[in-house]
């Protein structure tokens, strides 16, 4: 194909341009016709304008976290500001994780938290991250050669107060919740 179409290096952002004519008309012959970039929208539009909103909406119901804010300025103090895996102290991104799920204000207790930057507490919600007996950051083998595999091994940063330490029990659960964690530990 490179002799049909002159292409020798692709360009360095993956986008590959093909100058000659021959390799255009080559490459159209293969895929067909030039994309459309403009399309016709719903409702009769026909270009983008700053402020147009077309998605479909759907009325849903949510669960109101009452004392949500509370409980992340609570983790946050017990906390010095600093995410308790990365210590990331840019506090746009730190967020109140619960260790037990959420199921009204009785859970919204500092020993039932853990202060975590963003993705942090994502990928400890969705169970790809957690903490085992001794206090350790666990990582989920998938991420283990990803950017994440840095934190294991490495011990938790803890509140300066031994009673807003995060709760062993809840800690034990959320690791038990971690089939990857239960497999690891049996081998």
């Amino acid at each position: 194909m490179a002799a049909a179409t002159g292409i020798t290096v692709p360009g360095s952002n993956g986008r590959i341009e093909v100058k000659e004519l021959e390799g255009q008309a080559y490459l159209r012959g293969l895929f067909g016709s030039e994309p459309v970039i403009d399309q016709t929208f719903p409702d009769g539009l026909t270009a983008y304008a700053p402020g147009d909103d077309l998605r479909k909406r759907a009325q849903r119901d949510i669960a109101v976290r009452q004392g949500q804010g509370q409980f992340r300025n609570s983790l946050i103090n017990s906390y010095d500001s600093t995410c308790a895996v990365t210590g990331s102290t840019v506090l746009a991104v730190l967020e109140a994780a619960h260790i037990d799920r959420y199921h009204g204000m009785h859970t919204n207790h500092v020993t039932n938290g853990l202060l975590l930057r963003a993705d942090i507490h994502t990928l400890f919600d969705l169970q790809r991250m957690t903490i085992d007996q001794d206090l350790r950051i666990r990582v989920g083998p998938d991420l283990i050669h990803t950017e994440y595999g840095s934190h294991e091994g490495k011990p938790l940063r803890l509140p300066s107060n031994p009673s807003h330490h995060p709760d062993r029990d809840a800690l034990r659960r959320h690791w038990e919740s971690c089939d990857w964690a239960n497999f690891s530990q049996n081998q």
